[in-house]
């Protein structure tokens, strides 16, 4: 592996990628009390939608690096972006809480586990002494998604209500796509092959 060059744009992607995936899908808790509000649906039901999306997003991540092996990153993340996106923008169409189970938790979940793999593998490829490092770098994009997005998406759904916030909630859920874009992949004799479990 080169230990540098393009692998750090990809560092960047990878850093951007989490820092949007992971920011939204851990602003659940916003999500929450607009899911609350609109659809008059009790406490648990709604804390269920947040806790499968995370849950689907988690389980698909195998998937995505299995796709990976066979698509490549590139095409793996750019699919998932735009599942994540759509499904966060499909939500605002549903008549009951229930139906966002299909939106929010299966379809933004599944779009959140195939951009997550295929970004540390793609790192992974273009880094050996300095995998750490780089690895390090990329999944920190996740913590300060966190601490921005949260307050944006509050600020979001206050200007623009619930069904506007979840428009443009998924046009920032569409983001990965340009993450995805960056991971140009290595060419085979220089890529470091990452055993499957």
């Amino acid at each position: 592996p080169p230990d540098g060059g393009w692998g750090w744009v990809c560092v960047f992607g990878c850093f951007f990628m989490h820092f949007i995936q992971g920011g939204l899908m851990r602003s659940q808790g916003v999500m929450y009390t607009r899911f609350r509000e609109h659809f008059h649906s009790n406490a648990a039901m709604t804390a269920w939608v947040g806790g499968m999306a995370i849950a689907v997003q988690h389980v698909t991540a195998y998937l995505g690096s299995r796709l990976c092996d066979r698509f490549g990153a590139r095409s793996v993340v750019v699919v998932g972006g735009l599942l994540h996106g759509i499904g966060y923008m499909l939500t605002s169409f549903m008549p009951t809480i229930e139906y966002v189970f299909i939106t929010h938790s299966l379809i933004s979940g599944l779009g959140g586990g195939l951009v997550y793999s295929p970004s540390l593998i793609i790192v992974s490829q273009y880094f050996d002494t300095k995998r750490s490092l780089a690895l390090g770098i990329s999944t920190a994009g996740s913590g300060l998604g966190i601490i921005a997005l949260a307050p944006l998406v509050e600020f979001i759904f206050n200007e623009y209500g619930f069904k506007g916030g979840w428009w443009i909630v998924g046009a920032v859920g569409l983001h990965p796509c340009i993450a995805g874009v960056l991971y140009i992949p290595l060419p085979q004799s220089n890529a470091t092959k990452i055993p499957s479990p």
